[in-house]
């Protein structure tokens, strides 16, 4: 469910979350792709 609202959601409300989100869109397309 969070990864699902980091995507839909084009800018989080704060810098913390958008970090934490990052990350974890970074790992999805690792492991995606990977």
């Amino acid at each position: 469910m969070a990864t699902t609202m980091a995507m839909v959601t084009p800018s989080p409300p704060s810098a913390a979350d958008a970090g934490d989100e990052k990350q974890e869109q970074d790992q999805l397309e690792e492991s995606a792709t990977g």
